[in-house]
Formats: structure tokens, C-alpha cells, sequence
């Protein structure tokens, strides 16, 4: 009887031993998962941490970038301002240039005139003195 029982007794061992291993194993993984749980979520913490870096570099970035924009749109305007003025002032000298040219130009002209008025003029002095000395000497 004695084998009897041990024989019953047994089986009922060995399958309470087999479902402490079970339950010691449940455990672990359980233990396992709980860690592989935390992993992740501290995963997910740090990417959505370096996504909110990343998000807050490109609205930096696009801020710069629009500034920079704006700041180029503004340079090229003020540049466009000067050059039109110095168009303005460069027709304004080639006019005055010119009218200056066009004041030479008279003056040389009228230089010229009163050149040969004068040399007119001394040709008929010329003549006169000439014939005050033949009257003078004849006289």
C-alpha cells in the first residue's frame, strides 16, 4: 500500500512542482514584460522628447529662414531705391553736361564773333590812322 500511495502521491507532486515552475515562469515573464513595458515607454519618452527638439529646431529654422527672407526683400528694395536715384542723378549730370557742353560751345562761338569784329575793327582803325597820317602830312 505503501507503493500505492507513493505512487499516487507522485503524480500529485510532480504536477504541484510543475505548476510552481509555471507560475515561478508566469512570474519572470511577467517581470520581463513589465521591464520590456518600462524600456519602451522610456523610449517613447526620449523620441518624443528629441521630436519635440527636432519640431522646435525646424520653427527655428523657418523663423530664420523667413527673416532671412524678408531681410534679403528689404536689402534689394533699399537697393533698387539707390540705383533708381543714381539714375535719376546720372540723367540729371548727363543734362547739366550737356547744357554746360552747349554754354562752351556759344561762348567758343561768340569768342569767334567778337574775334573777327575786333580784327574787323582793327583793319578799319588801321585804315583810319592811316588816313589821319596822310591828311596830317598833307596838311
Amino acid at each position: 500500500m505503501s507503493d500505492n500511495m507513493n505512487f499516487n502521491h507522485n503524480p500529485l507532486q510532480n504536477l504541484a512542482q510543475h505548476v510552481a515552475n509555471l507560475q515561478k515562469k508566469l512570474s519572470e515573464m511577467e517581470n520581463r514584460i513589465e521591464q520590456t513595458n518600462e524600456r519602451l515607454m522610456s523610449l517613447a519618452k526620449a523620441s518624443k522628447e528629441r521630436f519635440d527638439r527636432m519640431q522646435t529646431l525646424v520653427a527655428t529654422l523657418d523663423f530664420a529662414h523667413k527673416k532671412s527672407l524678408e531681410d534679403l526683400r528689404i536689402e534689394m528694395s533699399r537697393i533698387a531705391g539707390t540705383l533708381t536715384q543714381k539714375r535719376v542723378i546720372d540723367t540729371r549730370l548727363e543734362q547739366a553736361v550737356d547744357k554746360h557742353s552747349d554754354l562752351v560751345g556759344q561762348v567758343e562761338q561768340r569768342i569767334q564773333e567778337l574775334k573777327k569784329m575786333f580784327s574787323s575793327h582793327d583793319l578799319r582803325l588801321s585804315d583810319i590812322e592811316l588816313q589821319i597820317r596822310n591828311k596830317n602830312i598833307n596838311l
